[in-house]
């Protein structure tokens, strides 16, 4: 179970990381630096 959400844990951060960049390339925004 917890090597579940170990996974989800780092599929979701990179998937925050591949959007951010996504956005920073359109828009010249740096939201990596963002933490929620």
């Amino acid at each position: 179970m917890s090597n579940e959400i170990a996974n989800i844990t780092i599929i979701r951060e990179t998937l925050q990381n591949y959007t951010a960049n996504e956005i920073s390339k359109h828009t010249g925004l740096n939201l990596s630096t963002i933490k929620n």
